[in-house]
């Protein structure tokens, strides 16, 4: 089948409401020879192992995604009242946008590690594959976070990309954090809120969600890359990344095995699976 009759994007429109009905957009599965990812003499294991990363990858990618649907999808009723539930909301929106950058983050450094097997021949044949704005979107992806180009200030994804480019810490950075805290409730004088509640579900530390929030503003700054809607912007660019992203494994797919039915259903069982 052709990969554009497959081809479905997630948006903010849709209707997601639980996890379950996610279920019902999936295509029936199908199969193809696993040596697929095995090397052979026209393909080596370092590019089977690359794209084996990247296809998980793009797993991440769109459980992120999805999880952003479902966020959006439960925003309160008053976004100008402070009240738990909005601080609840906003604090998930700051940890999707915390672990969209960190995701990204991460593929950089795959990128990085493999940027020998990015130059071969046979990888530059499956991103010749690729619709124009894909390959766009692949080279602003290379030149920031693989060869640290300067960036365009008029493009809003290179300026995103910047800020990941530039992120030295993880998701529990104590200096990036502080930086946050500090600006938000000591220079700015705002109130710190909190919800201390009897258990973890009646309970969350608002203050920490902001302090993560504002250092993502204050980078902006740092680097003179005020972004006008931060969150559409990351939204759009997590869209066009995990399409890129998924073209590039189905063209790899399509060119080392054809689709077929599975000849059986079958669950492994993980308990008699034979390591080396």
């Amino acid at each position: 089948m052709d990969l554009y009759q497959r081809k479905q994007t997630m948006n903010d429109d849709k209707v997601l409401k639980n996890i379950s009905e996610s279920y019902k957009e999936l295509s029936e599965i199908d199969s193809f020879d696993p040596k697929a990812f095995i090397a052979d003499k026209n393909t080596s294991q370092e590019l089977c192992d690359f794209m084996l990363s990247l296809a998980l990858f793009c797993n991440d990618l769109k459980d992120l995604m999805m999880f952003n649907i479902l966020v959006l999808n439960a925003k309160p009723d008053n976004l100008s009242e402070i009240k738990p539930d909005l601080g609840q909301f906003n604090g998930l929106k700051v940890y999707l946008q915390r672990s969209y950058i960190l995701l990204i983050h991460e593929l950089g450094v795959l990128l990085k590690k493999n940027s020998q097997i990015i130059k071969g021949n046979e990888f530059q044949n499956i991103l010749n594959f690729l619709p124009k704005d894909k390959r766009k979107c692949w080279r602003s992806i290379i030149d920031i976070l693989v060869k640290d180009r300067k960036i365009n200030k008029k493009d809003n994804f290179t300026k995103i990309l910047a800020i990941i480019r530039n992120k030295t810490g993880g998701h529990y950075d104590t200096k990036e954090i502080s930086t946050g805290y500090k600006t938000m409730f000591i220079k700015n004088n705002n109130e710190p809120y909190i919800s201390g509640g009897s258990n973890i579900s009646s309970s969350r530390f608002y203050f920490a969600d902001a302090a993560a929030q504002i250092y993502y503003y204050k980078r902006q700054k740092d680097f003179d890359l005020s972004i006008p809607n931060f969150d559409q912007t990351i939204k759009e660019l997590v869209e066009n990344i995990s399409e890129t992203f998924w073209l590039l494994i189905y063209r790899f797919i399509n060119k080392r095995s054809p689709w077929s039915k599975p000849s059986q259903y079958k669950i492994p069982d993980f308990k008699k699976l034979k390591f080396d």
